[in-house]
């Protein structure tokens, strides 16, 4: 007898088998949202009811974003510009030598690096000044910088001069209480001098006067020049006798003497330094001594200021000794690379203004 039980055969319920479904199609119910592009109305029904979408334009979206970013950029260089306006008037910088007469902006003083030479000192002393404007500016922008700010510090314009004036000097002519302006271009930088009122309103004409009736003088046909072999260039009016001799400082190179016939004015062309080795006031006080060890006069200088040439810049001055002045004026010749010492015993002479106007290197084009 089989005692063994069969256990019941059960199925679990995991064990069962299913069948696939086919997914539903039906889409389920969604609650819409509010849209400002895809509003909702509400049926009597309480039904929803979807309104069509507004569409907006894509030139429409590109069009608001250009407009956007000019106005953007228009208020942004606004700001810009009005900060660096109130950094330059913080910044406001007056021109050394004059009693407050601002400098144009972001200029630079030319003698900066020559502050502690005399004839810096003298030249600002003077009451005259020069500074190198930057870059991209020229001498119209100066003038309109001082038309706005010159008034205001109580300065009254005068007069305009233009460069073809044939009777007054070029530049822009200013007074205050008692004392002149003229504010003028010279290589590309823009100079300063003070002059006297009765100068600034005739454009400085009697200057001008003296150097066009020296001029019509050396008009003559019969004027002279200096020796083709000199290392100068220049015309002598017939009135005056020149003369050659061997100078102290080398004896291979000349200088040269201009006398006035029937007068005892007489000036000098004389070599004294190699350029570029020390300032210009050494090459004069070397001339000094060369007076002192050939005459009994002690000479002395007495003044000298920095002045601008064709040739560059120079400066000009007065020696003196007990008995006599004399004007000199140092210059530099870029044919031989020598600087000569210009010296006259007349001051004040106007023949004197006109070898420093007119002079010029043996290497520079005569025709």
């Amino acid at each position: 007898m089989n005692l063994r039980k069969h256990k019941k055969t059960t199925f679990r319920e995991e064990a069962r088998v299913f069948m696939p479904k086919k997914p539903s199609t039906t889409k389920p119910l969604r609650t819409a949202k509010p849209n400002i592009f895809n509003k909702i109305k509400q049926t009597t029904g309480g039904k929803s009811k979807r309104r069509t979408p507004i569409r907006i334009p894509k030139f429409s979206i590109y069009f608001f974003l250009v407009c956007l970013l000019l106005v953007v950029g228009y208020f942004s260089v606004i700001f810009i510009n009005n900060l660096r306006n109130q950094e330059k008037e913080q910044a406001v910088t007056y021109v050394i030598g004059l009693e407050n007469i601002p400098a144009y902006p972001d200029s630079t003083f030319i003698f900066q690096n020559s502050l502690d030479q005399d004839s810096v000192k003298n030249f600002l002393s003077n009451g005259d000044s020069a500074y190198r404007l930057p870059n991209n500016t020229n001498i119209d922008d100066t003038f309109e910088y001082y038309n706005e700010k010159l008034p205001a510090l109580g300065w009254q314009f005068v007069q305009m001069v233009s460069m073809e004036a044939p009777d007054k000097e070029y530049g822009q002519y200013w007074t205050k209480a008692n004392i002149g302006l003229r504010i003028y271009s010279k290589f590309r930088d823009v100079w300063y001098e003070t002059i006297t009122i009765p100068e600034a309103q005739s454009g400085l004409a009697e200057r001008v006067k003296q150097s066009t009736d020296m001029e019509i003088l050396l008009t003559d046909d019969e004027s002279q020049d200096l020796l083709p072999d000199f290392p100068w260039i220049l015309k002598v009016p017939k009135e005056y006798i020149i003369s050659y001799k061997a100078s102290a400082y080398d004896s291979t190179l000349q200088q040269v003497s201009i006398t006035k016939i029937g007068t005892e004015e007489q000036l000098n062309l004389v070599p004294m330094d190699k350029a570029g080795t020390r300032a210009l006031d050494y090459a004069l006080n070397d001339y000094v001594k060369l007076l002192n060890s050939t005459s009994d006069e002690r000479w002395g200088v007495i003044n000298t200021y920095v002045i601008s040439t064709n040739l560059g810049t120079a400066i000009r001055g007065i020696i003196g000794s007990n008995t006599e002045d004399r004007e000199v004026a140092v210059i530099t010749d870029s044919y031989n690379d020598i600087v000569y010492v210009l010296d006259s015993n007349v001051t004040k002479n106007p023949f004197f203004d006109y070898i420093l106007e007119n002079i010029a290197p043996q290497n520079t084009k005569r025709f």
